[in-house]
């Protein structure tokens, strides 16, 4: 797009050029020479929860500091395919520059967000456009049209990773925070618990351009002997059948993030070099001597315990201090267990399943410890939808795909209503909460979400009190 407009007519309110802001694009803004507001349309004051009121004659630096208007007003060169995420919603972003009598007089910044599926698509047809026009030398410098729709696609944002828990939103919080710090960030957790979408939303959240690599390798995956020359790169002649020099992932992350999976597997003599290249923020390709920087933001992540396996000298203590400058742990299924309805929702919607699950099947589900987190629960959902697509999702249905073939293990000791050992002191306040628990758990005939909601807490809270007052209760089928 090219604009072609007088001062006086960036000013003017109420014409055609106020109602293309507010037709044309999801979210716009104009700006004068000087990066003052002089108008913008109604989708920015919606995104921005702020009135237009609160938007006009304010410097685009008092609610964007990162965004790159003044170097459009600077330079006159347009801004394009910016990938943001405002408000937990992802945008695209465009800045041109608006010109009048060969000098630039203001610029226009639009959003785009009611369907990124679209936008996604449009952008693989413009970047497979302009690499049909690259000159054949210039080929090396650019990505292939598959590589550019892989990357559009796969990059997760912090919508992504489902739930609404305390710990989810506590998760989410420490994430975003170190996603716009430039150090590297170590996430923990268990197998299945959602450690590659945070660590690809890391990415989406503090990347300025949607052409920013997101670069993964998994380290338990790649033959030790093989994953130095992958990380790193290698010359020519650096080792038999090195035919050709060829960049490491380290080198293709420039400019974005690069994720080490799985990093508590790494062979200890790796990880010397590695610590070197975090220490240094430098690193040669094998059989080379030219010495390369690291332009791109460390991700790690395992489901190791590294504590234990540095004092078991597996693991290097040193580059476990570097790696963990932001250390995330990431809570298994089982500590969040009022996110499983969320999540159920979610997958039944996201594969389009025609099942229903009943509240019985849904409390089993609860009550049940996940060993294999949400890609386990994914996977269950999954196998219901083939197994139960014409009735009703009952107990025993999902009760036959957990990985033991039961409920988990009762959660408290004793049986049913038992009292508390006779060696036990009660205060007398004490047994009367105990025995109006009991009353509202009688009442709903044992049903744990029906007596959460009569008292208005959650089920972990529910939990927390059946531990503190020795209330054992029975599962279906036990």
């Amino acid at each position: 797009m090219h604009f072609e407009l007088s001062p006086q007519q960036l000013r003017e309110r109420g014409g055609l050029l106020e109602q293309f802001l507010d037709v044309a694009f999801d979210s716009s803004i104009l700006l004068d020479q000087d990066g003052y507001v002089l108008n913008c349309g109604n989708g920015a004051t919606q995104l921005t929860m702020t009135r237009r009121s609160g938007l006009l004659g304010q410097h685009v630096t008092a609610f964007d500091k990162v965004s790159p208007f003044e170097e459009v007003l600077r330079t006159g060169t347009a801004v394009k395919n910016k990938l943001y995420v405002v408000q937990g919603r992802r945008c695209l972003q465009n800045i041109y520059p608006i010109f009048w009598e060969g000098r630039v007089v203001g610029a226009l910044g639009v959003l785009s967000y009611t369907n990124m599926n679209d936008i996604r698509q449009q952008l693989v047809g413009d970047l497979a456009e302009h690499l049909s026009e690259v000159k054949l030398g210039d080929i090396a410098e650019v990505e292939t049209e598959n590589l550019i729709r892989a990357r559009l696609q796969r990059n997760y944002t912090f919508e992504d990773f489902i739930g609404e828990s305390a710990k989810v939103r506590a998760v989410v919080h420490e994430c975003k925070a170190a996603a716009t710090a430039p150090y590297p960030v170590l996430l923990l957790g268990e197998s299945g618990t959602g450690k590659e979408i945070l660590a690809s939303a890391i990415h989406s959240f503090g990347m300025k351009s949607i052409q920013s690599p997101y670069i993964k390798i998994n380290c338990t995956a790649i033959p030790n002997q093989l994953l130095e020359s992958e990380l790193f790169g290698y010359e020519k002649g650096a080792f038999t059948g090195a035919t050709a020099p060829k960049k490491g992932r380290f080198e293709a992350a420039r400019g974005g993030s690069i994720l080490l999976d799985e990093i508590g597997d790494m062979d200890v003599a790796l990880q010397g070099k590695l610590l070197r290249v975090l220490e240094e923020r430098e690193f040669e390709r094998v059989g080379g001597i030219k010495t390369i920087p690291l332009e791109a933001r460390v991700i790690s992540s395992t489901n190791s315990d590294l504590l234990q396996k540095c004092k078991d000298n597996r693991f290097r203590r040193d580059l476990y201090y570097r790696l963990s400058t932001v250390e995330i742990r990431i809570p298994p299924l089982r500590e969040r267990p009022d996110d499983i309805p969320l999540l159920v929702s979610h997958f039944i919607s996201r594969e389009n399943l025609p099942i229903a699950i009943t509240d019985p099947a849904m409390e089993a589900m609860v009550e049940y410890a996940w060993p294999g987190n949400v890609r386990e629960l994914r996977n269950i959902i999954q196998r219901l939808g083939i197994s139960c697509p014409d009735r009703p999702v009952r107990t025993d249905d999902v009760i036959r795909y957990f990985s033991d073939g039961s409920l988990a293990a009762p959660l408290f000791p004793g049986t049913g209503d038992s009292a508390f050992p006779p060696h036990v002191h009660i205060h007398p306040e004490q047994a009367q909460a105990r025995e109006t628990l009991l009353n509202v758990l009688r009442e709903q005939h044992w049903n744990l979400s029906a007596a959460a909601r009569v008292l208005h807490i959650t089920r972990a809270t529910l939990y927390k009190r059946l531990k503190k007052y020795n209330i054992t209760v029975q599962r279906r089928g036990s």
